[in-house]
C-alpha cells in the first residue's frame, strides 16, 4: 500500500493533469507508471470525476 503523503502527491498531481486537458485513461496510465495500485488509480480517478474543477493558478488572479 502507498503512505498517505505520496498518495496525495500524486493525487493532486492527477487533478493538475485534469486541469490541463488529460483525460482520465491518460491520468491513469500516468498514475500506473508511478507504481499506484489498481484500487488507489480507481479511487483517484472517481474522485476527479466527482469534483468539480479545482479553482487554482496564479494566472486565475491577474
Amino acid at each position: 500500500m502507498t503512505s498517505p503523503f505520496v498518495l496525495t502527491v500524486h493525487k493532486n498531481f492527477a487533478f493538475k493533469l485534469k486541469e490541463a486537458g488529460c483525460d482520465p485513461q491518460q491520468i491513469a496510465s500516468h498514475l500506473q507508471e508511478v507504481l499506484l495500485e489498481d484500487e488507489e488509480i480507481t479511487q483517484i480517478i472517481q474522485e476527479l470525476s466527482s469534483q468539480p474543477e479545482r479553482f487554482s493558478s496564479r494566472q486565475d488572479f491577474a
